[in-house]
């Protein structure tokens, strides 16, 4: 038997969290029977390759324990007998309020036991099916027990088969839960049509804060969906990243923002809004007080957009950390940017990694770190800096006492 066995069995374990080894797996009777017997480990982490009568041992387990309150089971291949144990088992647990089974290909069947679970359990706060392979029907049984559901509160749905249609039942039921905070749908399937079913639901969803929509094709939707951000009051993290989203969607969008003052996260990496668009959130940005992060990566931003963004950085006070990586930003466009941090006070996060600064843009942003006492992490990597651009650095951080990360 191992130490760690060994440790749990003699209430000696030294953490609440249970991560599965391989020497460990050796001995999975042994493993319950000592969990059987341990209060203080709360969280089980027991992912990668449990066999059936693995999966069985821990069904039973958790039909009686009431300790564990978060399971990771994540890539377990959990498809038909497994599921359905498993399934059987959360019916009855009332201990358990984080699951996460994540890359289990579970598919329509597995959502299908899963949303029965959600009809009778009440304890399950947050459920992560990302990479499962499920598809519309799926999304079907999921949603019907939303709408009855008042526990789940974090709903992870990433990388799986949802289109419109799965976003039709989805956002059903979305007008009548009045739990559900967090929901994940990053690198679907989700298109125009999905987009006006959520706008809809979000004009009566009052309880949403954080939506990810991240890596969808939702940019002919755009229109519908800021109209919803200018009546709701709920959201206050979005996640727009490669969307397509170009200048005329940033316009909707930033019309949305003018007037919605909830909003405190706006991630637009991996975009193309350019100068057109750049213009319109420098509009936002001069009478919006709200945002705190402003995501850009990605973006082909030019130092033409660089000097119309760092117009309204200049006299913004709410953005606290920048990303503008992965553009076409150059000496000039740090010019830009060093101009604003030398009177700016509220930005203390700054990324421009690949970009094209050579040794004038650093000398640049070396010379303003000398006097400025609010950014404490940066990120200049893939930059092609060499030792005379790291003298500059050097230099600058004798002086300057409140920079804490560095990345060059």
């Amino acid at each position: 038997m191992t130490t760690s066995i060994d440790a749990i069995k003699n209430n000696t374990y030294e953490s609440n969290t249970y991560t599965l080894t391989y020497k460990d797996s050796f001995y999975m009777h042994e493993l319950f029977e000592a969990l059987t017997t341990n209060s203080s480990i709360t969280s089980l982490e027991l992912s990668c390759g449990l066999k059936p009568d693995e999966i069985e041992l821990l069904c039973e387990f958790l039909i009686n324990n009431s300790y564990i309150t978060s399971l990771d089971l994540s890539c377990n291949n959990l498809k038909g007998e497994k599921i359905k144990l498993l399934c059987e088992a959360l019916k009855v647990n009332y201990s358990l309020t984080s699951l996460n089974l994540s890359g289990n290909n579970i598919q329509e069947e597995g959502a299908k036991l899963l949303s029965e679970v959600l009809k009778v359990n009440d304890c399950i706060a947050f459920l992560n099916l990302k990479h499962n392979n499920i598809n519309d029907e799926g999304i079907r049984y999921i949603s019907e027990a939303l709408k009855t559901n008042y526990s789940l509160t974090s709903l992870d749905l990433r990388y799986n088969d949802t289109n419109d249609k799965g976003m039709k039942y989805l956002c059903e039921a979305l007008k009548v839960n009045e739990s559900l905070t967090s929901l994940n749908l990053r690198s679907n399937n989700i298109h125009e049509e999905g987009v006006r079913y959520l706008s809809k639901a979000l004009i009566n969803n009052s309880f949403i804060t954080s939506l990810n929509l991240e890596g969808n094709n939702i940019r002919n939707g755009m229109k519908c969906l800021s109209e919803a951000l200018i009546n709701n009051s709920s959201v206050t993290s979005l996640d727009l990243s490669y969307n397509y989203i170009q200048a005329e969607e940033m316009r909707y969008l930033c019309d949305a923002l003018k007037v919605n003052s909830y909003i405190t996260f706006l991630n637009l990496n991996g975009n193309d809004i350019k100068e057109e668009g750049i213009q319109y959130l420098k509009e936002v940005l001069i009478i919006n007080s709200s945002i705190t992060p402003l995501d850009l990566y990605y973006n082909n931003i030019n130092d033409e957009e660089i000097k119309l963004l760092c117009a309204v950085l200049k006299v913004n006070s709410s953005i606290t950390s920048l990303d503008l990586g992965g553009n076409d930003i150059t000496e000039e466009g740090v010019r830009y940017i060093s101009d604003v941090l030398r009177n700016n006070s509220s930005i203390t996060s700054l990324n421009l990694r690949r970009n094209k600064i050579n040794i004038e843009g650093i000398r640049s942003i070396s010379d303003v770190l000398k006097n400025n006492s609010s950014i404490t992490s940066l990120d200049l990597s893939f930059n092609n800096i060499n030792d005379e651009e790291v003298r500059y650095l050097s230099e600058a951080l004798q002086s300057n006492t409140t920079l804490v990360e560095l990345s060059y």
